[in-house]
């Protein structure tokens, strides 16, 4: 018996500690992405690696960063730049259907080496804008703007205007608007609804 409390207490352990080790990477940055993969076989391993850290070089840098040598030879080899990644169950459409997904963070300073290394900067901060429905007490709008506030990559987020319960909030990022949508579209917090014609994406508070 002693020894059967020793195995499910270990098992309980490891369980918490993978736990954790997910819950560290849910929050997104500009140094971390998330991409569906087929299983967490060494080769979807791979696969998801090579297109994440596509995703973190186009983020910061744009396309001619990911297309410069050292972007193809980080592309080539992203492991090189591997900080930390795990498998995880996430919702990522509309369906409702949990993916797996890998969950990838690179090293910045290796990252900001490439880009500055192929002759392009940092993208800028730019401002970006989003509607979040939903939101229909105090706490829902608490729970929202904690969020934002939380994704590393998002800056100075603040609310433009409200109509029943939508609320328009505006903020900085690198890579403008299309970088905010890859980045909340990866947050279990909002689901995308639809865009407003305007280039501006609409996502309900989940």
């Amino acid at each position: 018996m002693p020894r059967l409390h020793f195995l499910l207490n270990r098992a309980i352990l490891l369980a918490f500690t993978a736990f954790i080790s997910t819950a560290s990477l849910a929050q997104t940055s500009p140094y971390q992405a998330i991409v569906p993969v087929a299983d967490s076989s060494e080769s979807s391993l791979q696969r998801g690696l090579t297109e994440a850290i596509q995703r973190v070089l186009e983020g910061l840098g744009g396309n001619d960063a990911v297309y410069s040598e050292p972007g193809v030879a980080l592309i080539s080899n992203p492991r090189r730049a591997l900080q930390a990644y795990s498998f995880d169950q996430q919702i990522i459409d509309d369906s409702g259907d949990p993916t797996l997904v890998l969950n990838a963070r690179f090293t910045p300073e290796i990252i900001d080496k490439a880009i500055n290394g192929s002759g392009f900067s940092l993208n800028a901060l730019t401002p970006a804008r989003l509607i979040v429905g939903g939101i229909r007490t105090r706490d829902d709008y608490a729970r929202a703007l904690t969020q934002l506030r939380k994704m590393s990559a998002i800056q100075n987020p603040g609310v433009v205007e409200t109509a029943g319960d939508q609320v328009m909030f505006e903020l900085e990022i690198r890579g403008g608007q299309s970088a905010l949508d890859s980045l909340i579209s990866q947050s279990s917090t909002f689901q995308r609804q639809g865009d407003t014609g305007t280039g501006i994406t609409v996502y309900a508070l989940y």
